[in-house]
């Protein structure tokens, strides 16, 4: 993501949650309770959050996949910020990588978003805000066939 353009509010929480976990570990390996190379381990995104949204970009050849790509990633901090709700107690956390895969011969990038609720959320409607997010993509004038984009909660 480009950072100069795309942090928002959930963006910038991810990057300070990331600077200070960095100096935390700085501090271990100054102190010699952890060796450099930790610097280099994941960061256990995954094992911090329990419910995510996954975007799945997918071109069915690489010449139709890399533009999709590219403007379905330059319309992700609209999903992002729209994910991020305080009044129904949502917190968004993107993943600042894209994972590339081949499935059944069609390229396909996918972009997770973790999403924490309060203790106070009951019921979170994130229909109209995907079906804002799809209309937009799926509107695009150089989208044809074999370019395709689904979410999974």
């Amino acid at each position: 993501m480009n950072s100069s353009y795309n942090v928002g509010e959930p963006q910038l929480r991810r990057i300070r949650d990331e600077f200070w976990y960095a100096s935390k570990l700085m501090d271990k390996v100054y102190s010699g309770k952890e060796k450099w190379n930790a610097l280099f381990e994941s960061n256990g995104f995954f094992d911090q959050h329990q419910n995510y949204l996954q975007v799945k970009i997918k071109g069915s050849n690489e010449g139709l996949f890399l533009p999709w790509f590219g403007f379905c990633e330059s319309r992700l901090r609209i999903l992002i910020a729209g994910l991020e709700s305080p009044a129904t107690g949502v917190q968004a956390y993107p993943y600042a990588k894209f994972f590339h895969t081949r499935e059944d011969g069609d390229y396909v990038a996918s972009f997770f978003i973790a999403l924490r609720f309060s203790n106070d959320a009951r019921q979170v409607k994130f229909e109209p805000l995907v079906s804002e997010y799809l209309h937009t993509v799926n509107s695009w004038n150089d989208r044809v066939s074999g370019m395709d984009l689904t979410m999974n909660l």
